[in-house]
């Protein structure tokens, strides 16, 4: 009898986004030899079309020689949000007639604005294709219930949030800033982030004659052009002397920015299992953000954070000022939002439930 062995396939390690980060993390982590686990590349989110179809044809031949000299128990494939369908179906196809079960892993609560954006036919192709999965792992109840629609199914669906490792504190540890507020979010996937960038500007325009000494500093811009366009509208509301443009941030360089933070700041129209916003938490920052895909499941108002409707510039003002006048409300919230991680969101947490759903298809295999 050949050795049993399973699958994580994805994104490279080296490409951006959430899925590419979890999987570098179960790579790094005690998973992989606990449960004989490779790793296959199927795609780069970084890649041009040569690249893109070189990476997916050496993974799919790497596929089929695994089966070839291996049982295989289960294929963990991680998609992507605007993943190609055409690329799922052939790995799936090829990993079932290697005699693989299917985890499914979405990991972007963009998946019903992409799912709607189909055309019908589409839709029915990748309602099939949901229901060739043996697990679907969504990363917010919000997916899930939307998967339970397409499907009809319940029973094979498991939430299962995404996660960070615990916040890395910088050594030496810089002291909190009063009165300092982050903003970290990669803003060039949604043209609606530009809007969410400029409501907070105009926000913190409004806070500084209360609150002269207060800071904003952004991060996470990845292109010069939307760096002069918050420039030219920082300079237009006279706010350049208290903002800092940061550009993009190593790991390194987030968590020295976390660390001297006093409140982080998400406001967004759309989200995406933002890191950044699980980085803060386990950090113990006081959040303030919207309730927009899976951030109501995680962040609670008045409990652990702070929530105002996107656009709402004024109950974003109010919020800002709230937690730089009241210190013992902030400091609640920053315990709160940290246990709430260690709790329920860390990464520690997170590999137990995977495990468990691992488990569950071996069991269910015998």
């Amino acid at each position: 009898m050949n050795k049993t062995i399973n699958i994580i396939a994805g994104a490279s390690t080296d490409s951006q986004g959430n899925a590419a980060h979890l999987i570098q993390h179960y790579i790094n982590s005690a998973l992989c030899e606990k449960n004989n686990i490779l790793f296959i590349t199927t795609h780069s989110s970084d890649s041009s079309l040569p690249g893109t179809i070189f990476r997916f044809n050496s993974g799919l031949t790497q596929l089929l020689w695994l089966g070839i000299r291996y049982q295989l128990g289960w294929l963990h494939l991680h998609l992507d949000l605007n993943f190609s369908f055409m690329r799922t179906k052939l790995i799936v196809t090829l990993a079932k007639q290697l005699g693989a079960q299917i985890i499914l892993h979405l990991h972007n609560d963009a998946f019903a604005d992409f799912y709607d954006a189909q055309s019908p036919k589409k839709q029915r192709k990748i309602s099939r294709l949901f229901n060739q999965a043996d697990k679907i792992i969504a990363a917010s109840r919000q997916i899930a219930r939307r998967i339970e629609v397409i499907t009809g199914k319940q029973d094979n669906i498991q939430v299962l949030f995404n996660s960070v490792p615990h916040f890395n504190t910088p050594k030496p540890t810089p002291p909190v800033k009063p009165q300092s507020i982050l903003f970290l979010n990669p803003i060039t996937e949604y043209k609606t982030e530009y809007t969410a960038v400029f409501d907070l500007l105009v926000a913190f325009a409004q806070l500084l004659p209360e609150h002269p000494q207060a800071t904003l500093k952004i991060g996470e811009m990845t292109k010069n052009e939307e760096t002069e366009k918050l420039k030219v509208q920082i300079n237009k509301l006279g706010v350049e002397k208290s903002i800092t443009l940061l550009g993009k941030l190593t790991e390194e360089q987030k968590n020295y920015e976390l660390a001297q933070a006093d409140i982080f700041c998400l406001p967004v129209y759309k989200e995406s299992s933002s890191t950044n916003l699980l980085k803060a938490m386990s950090a113990g920052k006081a959040i303030i953000t919207t309730p927009v895909g899976y951030i109501p499941e995680i962040i609670f108002p008045d409990k652990n954070g702070l929530l105002f409707t996107s656009g709402d510039i004024a109950s974003l003002h109010k919020c800002l000022s709230n937690l730089i006048t009241d210190d013992k409300n902030k400091q609640a919230l920053c315990k709160a939002a940290q246990r709430d991680f260690a709790e329920k969101l860390s990464e520690s947490v997170m590999f137990k439930q995977l495990q468990t759903i691992y488990d569950s298809l071996g069991k269910h295999r015998e």
